[in-house]
């Protein structure tokens, strides 16, 4: 692919982790993993339910916060007899800083690229305000999300 428009373009890779199992204990810290996937496992298949964004507190922190046990609850009543499991993504920007607003365009991308009947994002995707074109290389333990997308003006020559 091939950017038609040069200004406010991202070049993103996401180093996703090994899963863990989705407990604030089993979620080791590392400072740039901005990103998280939840997953359920059960019935012989991995499902894709949620993304998000942990720009201002490490990804244990935010999944052990009231909302997100909340949402976990409306996951296990979803998925009975499910386990599941996070993956942490690590950022990393091949030109430029890493910002709260580039972590949101990013987290929004990524919701979008997987809109499935698992996903759980309803609001973030239905309000997503993406600012500039993102090229992101989804790399590591990255379950169903494709290893390359973009979102902008390309053309594929």
């Amino acid at each position: 692919m091939d950017l038609i428009f040069d200004d406010d373009h991202h070049d993103v890779t996401i180093k996703w982790s090994r899963p863990v199992e989705l407990t604030a204990k089993g979620v080791p810290e590392h400072e740039n993993e901005l990103l998280y996937l939840i997953t359920a496992h059960g019935d012989g298949a991995e499902k894709m339910v949620y993304v998000g964004q942990a720009y201002s507190q490490p990804v244990a922190v935010r999944i052990a916060q009231p909302d997100h046990i909340k949402k976990q609850r409306e996951w296990a009543q979803r998925f009975p007899g499910h386990r599941f499991k996070v993956r942490r993504g690590l950022v990393s920007l091949k030109q430029g800083k890493i910002s709260v607003k580039k972590i949101n365009s990013i987290e929004a991308v990524l919701i979008y690229c997987f809109d499935s009947e698992h996903c759980m994002n309803g609001k973030a995707r239905f309000r997503a305000a993406i600012s500039g074109h993102y090229e992101i290389s989804n790399t590591g333990f990255k379950s169903g999300l494709p290893r390359r997308l973009g979102y902008g003006f390309y053309e594929h020559r």
